[in-house]
């Protein structure tokens, strides 16, 4: 039985979770996903982590309580004490995970939102492997971010920094209270007038899938000529993000049609990031980017004509491993 120390980075998702062990070297010695069960209690949910954890190293011939210590990504908010908040996939309110993580295991641990760890991992080994101020937008279902400035996490007065998808776009426009006409709005702000999350509504991939199945909706036969619709079996109700970039990177009209809102509104947003921040880089992952250097190019082409600032825009290459790999970054033993 092997003595020698391992560590873990873990990356919960709201469906799936990711594993890696390694070793002090930061080389990996086995990587695989479990479900995520997020009806459990956190006591048994974070029970069920170390358990695999421990039984993988034992699989691999270690000692289980060689483990010295534990990374771990969330899809919320973990502000200094260790606490989870704003974490929609999870049933938990709040959920004192470093206390009930304590309990359960004496090592390192490191504790961090999801794209924040995605942006350690690029940071250790993968498109932004060395710099020490750049930003990271992960496009998906929402839409995240995480600042690395001056060679750290950087995360606000509440460890919400870098919440990129909440950013307003376009303010509603406010009726004077004389006027009888009724309130309008500026393009792009919500009929509602709630400017909330309208980055995240616009120019996410489920606000693109939306865009899609909208267009699709007002063309004959219900658009089941398509590229798109084709893509998605014929079906425009099943049309999402995935099939309108796959659509869009064949040259498609319709898909790139559905794309220049969305493309346009990221821009804006990479590119006030930018003004504001300056930096060396800016990272871009997420199941959208995954698909394919074409998004990433039309980004970068949009946000070169919004600002003098210079950037370098790159697709992050770490992938959906990203996360698990910032998180075990987080305890691996640094070099002398």
């Amino acid at each position: 039985m092997l003595h020698a120390p391992l560590y873990a980075g873990v990356d919960i998702g709201g469906t799936k979770t990711l594993m890696m062990l390694a070793g002090a070297d930061g080389v990996i010695l086995s990587e695989w996903r479990t479900t995520s069960d997020v009806e459990t209690e956190p006591e048994t949910f974070f029970a069920a982590i170390l358990g695999s954890l421990r039984a993988e190293a034992s699989r691999l011939g270690h000692d289980p309580n060689a483990i010295q210590g534990i990374g771990f990504g969330f899809p919320g908010v973990i502000g200094p004490q260790g606490i989870l908040t704003h974490a929609p996939a999870f049933p938990w309110r709040e959920a004192a995970v470093a206390e009930i993580l304590r309990k359960q295991f004496d090592g390192a641990i490191y504790l961090d939102n999801d794209v924040n760890a995605a942006a350690l991992g690029e940071q250790w080994q993968g498109a932004a492997r060395g710099i020490q101020d750049f930003l990271m937008v992960t496009v998906g279902t929402g839409i995240g971010g995480a600042l690395f400035l001056d060679g750290r996490i950087y995360r606000g007065a509440g460890a919400a920094a870098g919440e990129l998808g909440y950013s307003v776009l376009a303010a509603p426009v406010t009726q004077p209270a004389h006027s009888a006409s009724p309130a309008s709005s500026a393009p792009g702000a919500p009929a509602d007038g709630n400017a909330f999350g309208q980055f995240e509504d616009m120019a996410s991939g489920s606000g693109i899938g939306r865009l899609a199945r909208e267009y699709l909706a007002q063309l004959p036969n219900q658009g089941r000529t398509s590229r798109i619709a084709q893509l998605a079996g014929n079906d425009p109700a099943a049309v999402d993000a995935r099939h309108v970039l796959t659509a869009a990177g064949q040259d498609d009209p319709e898909a790139l049609q559905v794309l220049q809102q969305p493309l346009d509104y990221m821009a804006i947003g990479v590119a006030n990031a930018v003004s504001l921040l300056n930096p060396a880089m800016v990272v871009i992952g997420g199941g959208v980017a995954d698909s394919g250097e074409w998004y990433v190019t039309q980004i970068r082409e949009r946000v070169k004509k919004l600002t003098p600032i210079e950037t370098k825009i790159a697709r992050a290459t770490l992938g959906n491993r990203a996360g698990a790999m910032g998180a075990l970054a987080g305890v691996l033993p640094r070099p002398e």
